[in-house]
């Protein structure tokens, strides 16, 4: 992946930031394919390289890519809870609470709300709460904090819900 604000930085003056193009880039190849334009926000390539998960600041929405097919899909869509910064006291957009882990086969990501965690598949074919809601309801903040090595932190950070809760 690459990113550049060329021809976008003046406005960075008034605006707090500036928006990028993003790109995939072909290591073979170096050819160039632009996936978002006039993006504000987070974005990040899957540790198989077969989806861009990104956080569109300006919508509030978690989405994700397939590389392979082009298609995009909104991941927390008819989720009633906020994904982005309700505290939010700056003249920019509301940045997101963050991505806590990729899931261990890379198909599905758990991204933090307010207060609770979730779980997407990155196809849209499923999302949960890990959390049961708990977070919002008793309004604490649930967050995953892996205990890792050093030899272990150049690593993707996964997380394999069924496994960790046996």
């Amino acid at each position: 992946m690459a990113r550049t604000d060329f021809g976008k930085r003046i406005e960075s003056q008034w605006k707090g930031g500036t928006k990028e193009d993003i790109y995939l880039v072909s290591t073979r190849t170096g050819q160039r394919e632009l996936i978002l334009s006039n993006f504000s926000g987070n974005v990040a390539l899957s540790p198989d390289a077969k989806y861009v998960v990104y956080f569109d600041e300006e919508k509030g929405t978690w989405n994700s890519y397939q590389i392979s097919s082009k298609r995009k899909v909104v991941l927390n869509e008819g989720i009633p809870a906020s994904f982005a910064d309700e505290e939010n006291d700056m003249p920019t957009a509301a940045q997101a609470y963050g991505m806590a882990a990729w899931s261990a086969d890379y198909k599905g990501v758990y991204l933090n709300s307010r207060y609770d965690i979730w779980y997407f598949n990155l196809d849209g074919s499923n999302k949960s709460i890990l959390t049961n809601g708990y977070g919002a309801a008793s309004q604490t903040t649930f967050r995953y904090l892996p205990l890792r090595r050093d030899e272990d932190r150049d690593q993707p950070l996964t997380l394999d819900y069924k496994k960790e809760a046996s």
